[in-house]
């Protein structure tokens, strides 16, 4: 196996452990009863867990963005696009939960790099969801008294969309919820 298909297995199976169990409870031992390989394997390409993490959560992102644009890519109706989108967040949120919900107070700080990782992921997140809106806009399907205002207020709606998974029994039915959120954000709330 060449070096990339051994360090691209280590971070999928990874990425497997650490969202089934979050960084705090992942070891190396973990990961490697997880690829069939001695921690040797892991220590080749990795200093330590957290910078695996750290290389998790970044090809994560990276790929969840590929993907994203790659679907974006298939329709030109941005009613459509940001459907698109938001399906595909709440399937990677669903799928990445204990990725990405590290408190910030219980943070060592060998894994502080998560804000930053965060931080950049917001940017890329606002960049996708204003880039929808302003082909909408232009294409005179969309109308936004402020544009900039309106994408932060759907990206609010999708870091809220999260409560769930961070609070247990928050919303039993969250496929519905998130159902409703898309067709409010599309369609508004008042009758026509």
């Amino acid at each position: 196996m060449n070096k990339n298909k051994t360090k691209n297995l280590i971070l999928k199976k990874a990425a497997e452990v650490f969202a089934a169990k979050g960084i705090d409870k992942t070891t190396i031992e973990d990961i490697t009863k997880k690829i069939g390989k001695a921690k040797s394997s892991i220590y080749y390409y990795f200093n330590d867990k957290e910078e695996l993490f750290k290389e998790v959560l970044e090809n994560e992102i990276e790929n969840f963005k590929n993907e994203v644009i790659k679907k974006l890519n298939t329709t030109v109706d941005p009613i459509t696009k940001l459907r698109i989108y938001f399906e595909l967040r709440m399937k990677k949120t669903k799928e990445l939960v204990n990725l990405f919900m590290i408190k910030t107070n219980e943070m060592t700080p060998q894994v502080a790099f998560v804000n930053e990782i965060r931080k950049k992921y917001n940017e890329e997140e606002i960049n996708i969801i204003k880039g929808i809106l302003e082909e909408g806009d232009r294409r005179n399907i969309f109308y936004f008294p402020n544009i900039e205002n309106a994408t932060l207020v759907i990206a609010t709606a999708l870091k809220i969309s999260e409560l769930p998974f961070i609070i247990p029994d928050y919303i039993s039915n969250y496929d519905e919820m998130m159902d409703s959120l898309i067709d409010m954000v599309l369609y508004g709330i008042v009758k026509r």
